[in-house]
């Protein structure tokens, strides 16, 4: 499985060129907010966040398994939206705990955005919390400068891609297929990588 992450960078005249760095883990469908604003906010300061009403610092329960985890905060999350069961609770706490608990630093996050663009980056930073926000479980990440095309993907990993439900889900059953487009993307907007 090939990955990329940002490394390096090396200029050549007024070109900017990066160098990036085969060696990573997983790919991660992660959506970027629910507004456009909250996009370009993560474009702009370079993270990707999640909410889901849960308004506290996580890094005390990082070390939790995906079923505690679900079963600890399920129930707050419920509460706050009562018009869901309580399986639709266990599972936006399952999606937390992969945003918060099991991404990884060099692990690869495609992201669709509401002006129909798929970005990608890599994850820089381990879990932070920022209070008072609207994403306030957020990880760094380095946005490559490229877009991938729907057009390009398989029928089985498009809907994956594009669909609402995935607030982040695990793509590494794609892997293959993302190293392909992202490498076809990475030749066409002639950025380097090894």
């Amino acid at each position: 499985m090939q990955h990329y992450s940002k490394r390096d960078q090396t200029f050549s005249g007024r070109n900017r060129k990066h160098t990036y760095y085969i060696m990573a883990n997983k790919y991660y469908r992660v959506r970027p907010g629910n507004s456009i604003q909250q996009e370009r906010e993560c474009l702009e300061k370079g993270f990707v966040g999640l909410n889901y009403g849960i308004n506290r610092d996580l890094s005390a329960y990082l070390y939790m398994k995906q079923l505690p985890f679900r079963e600890k905060f399920a129930p707050e999350y419920y509460m706050k939206y009562s018009n869901l069961t309580m399986a639709d609770a266990r599972s936006a706490m399952s999606k937390l705990w992969y945003f918060c608990c099991n991404l990884e630093i060099d692990d690869t996050i495609i992201s669709y955005f509401s002006d129909g663009l798929i970005r990608v980056g890599i994850v820089s930073s381990p879990y932070f919390y920022v209070p008072d926000s609207s994403i306030p479980h957020r990880r760094s990440v380095d946005w490559i400068d490229i877009t991938l095309d729907a057009n390009e993907m398989t029928a089985s990993l498009r809907p994956h891609v594009l669909g609402k439900l995935y607030v982040c889900a695990n793509l590494s059953d794609y892997s293959e297929e993302l190293d392909r487009l992202i490498e076809e993307a990475m030749n066409k907007a002639g950025l380097e990588f090894c």
